[in-house]
C-alpha cells in the first residue's frame, strides 16, 4: 500500500491544529508549513508519487481549508504501509525462530496503534501475561 503526503507553505497560517475532514487530514507544522495527508493506494510496493495523488490531496485541502488556494507547494514524498494478508496486525513470536518477535503489519494505523503494541510485545518478552490474546495476531493464522 502506498500513501502520499505533501507539504504546503501558507502565510498567514490558516492552522493551528490538526483537522480532519473531506477524508484528508491537515496538520500544521513550524514556519506556517501545513502537512497534507495522505493517500491510501493498493499498488503494493510501488512507491513512486503521481500526478494523481497529489492532486487529489491539493483539491481535499483546499475543500476544507479554501485559502490554500494562495499557499505554495513546497513538497511531496510517499510512504509504504505495510500490511499482513488479512490486514490485521502480526503480533508475537515467529515459528520456528527461537527468540524472534515480530509486531507489524498495521497498514496506515501503525502510528496510532504504536504505544499499545509496544506495551503488548514488551510484556511478551518479558514472560508476562498480554493485555490481550496474541493468538489472533499470530503468524500461524497463515498455516506457515
Amino acid at each position: 500500500m502506498r500513501g502520499q503526503i505533501l507539504a504546503l507553505h501558507a502565510i498567514p497560517a490558516p492552522l493551528r491544529h490538526i483537522v480532519f475532514g473531506a477524508d484528508v487530514y491537515l496538520a500544521p507544522k513550524a514556519e506556517s508549513s501545513l502537512v497534507v495527508g495522505a493517500t491510501y493506494e493498493e499498488v503494493g510496493f510501488d512507491d513512486r508519487l503521481t500526478a494523481a495523488g497529489v492532486g487529489w490531496l491539493l483539491g481535499a485541502a483546499q475543500t476544507v481549508v479554501p485559502s490554500l488556494a494562495d499557499a505554495t507547494f513546497r513538497q511531496a514524498w510517499v510512504g509504504l504501509r505495510p500490511a499482513s494478508p488479512d490486514r490485521v496486525p502480526l503480533l508475537g513470536p515467529v515459528p520456528g525462530w527461537e527468540g524472534v518477535t515480530i509486531a507489524a503489519g498495521h497498514t496506515a494505523e501503525g502510528v496510532l496503534l504504536s504505544a499499545i503494541t509496544g506495551q503488548i510485545i514488551a510484556q511478551y518478552v518479558r514472560g508476562e501475561p498480554t493485555d490481550l490474546p496474541l493468538e489472533p495476531f499470530s503468524l500461524a493464522r497463515f498455516g506457515k
